[in-house]
């Protein structure tokens, strides 16, 4: 069609003819882009939808050679990213990458595999060495005092409240009520339990050491173990 009006049609008609070719020329020109963009569409998406099959593909086909293994997993990853592989079981993703390693790199992770399964016996051997030894000696590292709380947990009970307090006041032996000593220096043989009439005889108690300074604190703290 012909942009050209004749001269014999009026103006006005002439006029209205012009906007009319004008629209239709950029409805068509519009409707080209629209085309033209349909088709980009169309073929971005074939495209996406043909990457992970390209990527899973190459996936199979992938081998390390003579890459360092960094640029390698670099590009390891980015073909799983594009597979879609993120929802695989771990178990594919290890079998894609045992494939693709090289021979010498996996029999070197297999060695280092068996040297931290050694270092770990090793080292849970030697715990075990350890923890027996000191339970073993156990009753080394015991401080005096609590062997004679042991010692003295099996005496029956000294005296009673009132008797403990005068022996006290009066500066006398808690234990036996004897001046000569302390209750720390006491070896007296209380023969008989007032309670069950068990006889106990009590095996000496080596002294503390001489710079001890409160005894009676000592002994308020050996009573009430007794009480």
């Amino acid at each position: 069609m012909s942009d050209e009006v004749p001269s014999e049609v009026p103006i006005w008609f002439s006029q209205i003819l012009e906007r009319q070719i004008q629209t239709m020329n950029e409805m068509a020109a519009n409707q080209q882009a629209s085309l033209a963009t349909l088709n980009d569409r169309i073929s971005l998406m074939e495209q996406e939808q043909a990457l992970p099959v390209k990527a899973l593909d190459q996936l199979n086909r992938t081998k390390q050679g003579k890459k360092n293994f960094s640029d390698f997993m670099n590009e390891f990853n980015r073909l799983l990213l594009e597979a879609e592989g993120w929802g695989w079981d771990d178990a594919v993703k290890k079998g894609f990458l045992k494939a693709a390693l090289t021979l010498e790199l996996r029999r070197a992770m297999l060695e280092q595999i068996k040297e931290i399964s050694t270092f770990r016996q090793g080292w849970k051997k030697r715990t075990d060495d350890v923890r027996s030894s000191a339970t073993a000696d156990e009753m080394d590292w015991q401080p005096t005092t609590v062997l004679v709380a042991k010692i003295r947990m099996k005496e029956p009970r000294w005296a009673s409240e009132d008797e403990i307090a005068r022996r006290r006041e009066e500066g006398l032996c808690l234990r036996c009520g004897r001046k000569s000593h302390r209750v720390k220096e006491c070896k007296a043989d209380l023969s008989k339990d007032k309670k069950g009439g068990k006889e106990v005889r009590v095996a000496p108690v080596r002294a503390e050491p001489p710079d001890q300074k409160n005894d009676s604190n000592s002994s308020d703290v050996e009573e009430s173990g007794k009480e």
